[in-house]
């Protein structure tokens, strides 16, 4: 099983992307709005790919990646920001995160960012 663990504000969007994903791959959505308790999941599970919003994370987000990199040195991590944030990626960039993407996100875009980053087939059929 691949776990894909979030750290979102808005939830809805990706539950239904699990929903979908679910139903053909063997992927279990494991969601949060709370760092310590995304960082204590994380220390006892494998994440697959990691998925984090800049406005929970804020101005903790250096830190917090070079926490899961301790964790997890081959983590995946896909930050999702808006376009004010994007003049803080090029030193997050350099940490190790895999991309980013500008919010808001379309579904089939995010669709997509999992099922290439876990290599599973896109568009499900």
């Amino acid at each position: 099983m691949q776990n894909v663990v979030l750290l979102v504000e808005d939830r809805s969007q990706f539950e239904e992307i699990g929903k979908q994903l679910m139903k053909e791959y063997d992927l279990k959505f494991h969601f949060f709005e709370n760092c310590l308790q995304f960082i204590e999941f994380i220390i006892s599970n494998y994440a697959d790919l990691v998925i984090i919003d800049l406005a929970i994370a804020r101005d903790r987000i250096n830190y917090l990646i070079r926490i899961l990199k301790r964790l997890q040195n081959d983590i995946r991590i896909v930050l999702l920001l808006t376009k004010d944030q994007v003049r803080h990626c090029s030193d997050i960039l350099t940490l190790g995160v895999l991309s980013f993407q500008i919010k808001p996100i379309s579904t089939d875009t995010a669709m997509q960012i999992i099922a290439s980053t876990l290599n599973i087939r896109y568009p499900l059929n």
